[in-house]
């Protein structure tokens, strides 16, 4: 029997989640949950460019309620979220995919 993950992904959407905008670079922007994960400290580069920070969003996978990967341009979409509770939303860039699957997607976001 296999597990629909489906009903937990939409559980913590409802109860975690935070609104976000997702403006496509061909299309109409929309507003949707979104899980954010902030926790992630900020990663090395090469010698002399200082840190990268970047955060983690995780979505539904459908252009729904979500963002569905087929319809994903990580070089042109970008999301207006706060990058700290409590602050302003700004535009972040979509770097890329980390992980998806039928129910959700996680995005790394600068």
């Amino acid at each position: 029997m296999a597990i629909d993950f489906s009903i937990l992904n939409s559980s913590l959407l409802a109860n975690f989640s935070e609104s976000i905008t997702y403006v496509p670079a061909s299309g109409d922007e929309r507003t949707i949950d979104a899980l954010i994960d902030r926790r992630i400290p900020p990663q090395p580069v090469p010698p002399g460019r200082g840190v990268r920070s970047f955060l983690l969003v995780s979505v539904a996978n459908n252009s729904t309620t979500g963002i569905s990967s087929a319809e994903i341009d990580t070089g042109g979409d970008t999301l207006r979220l706060a990058k700290r509770l409590g602050e302003t939303a700004t535009t972040v860039g979509i770097a890329k995919i980390v992980s998806h699957d039928n129910g959700m997607m996680t995005l790394e976001v600068r």
